[in-house]
């Protein structure tokens, strides 16, 4: 029977109630499948055939010790899904610069290193943004996310005390409160299912536990298509992907490419069994 480490993090040991309701119908597959802590030091992760990366939702925060622990399961040479360069390298937002000079329609970005109040608010007008959203390359949900409008930095935000000082600025977009963010799902490249996401009123973010609501949806054959177009630009295999991006005119415009451990929606015991088929496929080869 295969064996299978579904990582997750101290905060969330025995996983969520919808990731721990995988394990039954992994169990049928004839997957033996259990939580695992990915930094508990004292487990022997090489007793499992493949790692699955589920709720590791607080890698951002320990972001060196995260990558010692890729490294370490890399050097064993424990299969990890998804694969370790495509989770290595989408750790830093900087992946959104590389599709975009790939030819993904990528929503306008600049790039900040060693940030400054000066450095952000100068960005912002050399791009003419009367609002535009600034957070970490390295971030999670909505760490360290926040809104500046009319030239002004809000009192919360003090970069000189960030740890990791380079961000990431982009024109608040209205698309978002008006029309919704799309969460597309994929498995093993194949498209599974959406939701449309919107922030409460008076917010621009979309995540739930900030008070945004993630409605089931189902976005248009063409969109499907541009979002698919931009995961045939990874050669290696996707257990999961979750793109997440605006329409405009017409056309999507990515705003993340989630790889690592993001939130899939599975909002029914058929997805899940979805779910649970694509990670046999993917551990089967």
């Amino acid at each position: 029977m295969i064996s299978i480490g579904l990582a997750t993090s101290n905060e969330v040991p025995q996983l969520t109630e919808t990731e721990r309701a995988l394990i039954p119908h992994l169990r049928d597959l004839g997957i033996m499948a259990e939580p695992v802590i990915w930094e508990n030091k004292n487990l022997d992760f090489t007793r499992y055939d493949y790692i699955v990366i589920r709720s590791c939702w607080d890698y951002h925060l320990k972001i060196d010790r995260f990558k010692i622990w890729l490294d370490q399961l890399n050097q064993s040479k424990i299969p990890l899904a998804n694969p370790y360069e495509v989770v290595l390298e989408n750790t830093n937002k900087f992946y959104l610069q590389r599709l975009s000079e790939e030819g993904v329609k990528v929503v306008p970005t600049a790039w900040i290193k060693e940030a400054t109040s000066e450095k952000v608010l100068a960005a912002m007008a050399k791009k003419q943004w009367a609002q535009a959203v600034l957070k970490p390359v390295v971030s999670a949900s909505a760490y360290h996310t926040y809104l500046i409008s009319e030239n002004q930095l809000p009192p919360a935000l003090d970069l000189d005390k960030m740890r990791d000082n380079t961000f990431m600025l982009q024109p608040f977009l209205s698309e978002v409160s008006e029309n919704g963010e799309w969460s597309l799902i994929f498995f093993n490249k194949a498209f599974s299912h959406a939701v449309l996401k919107q922030p409460k009123r008076g917010d621009f973010r979309v995540q739930e536990e900030l008070g945004g609501i993630a409605a089931p949806a189902d976005p248009d054959p063409a969109i499907i298509r541009q979002a698919r177009d931009i995961l045939d630009l990874y050669k290696a295999p996707l257990l999961f992907a979750r793109v997440d991006g605006i329409v405009r005119k017409n056309t999507f415009q990515l705003m993340e490419l989630e790889l690592i451990e993001p939130e899939l929606f599975l909002l029914n015991d058929d997805l899940r069994q979805r779910f649970a088929k694509a990670i046999k496929k993917y551990v089967s080869g």
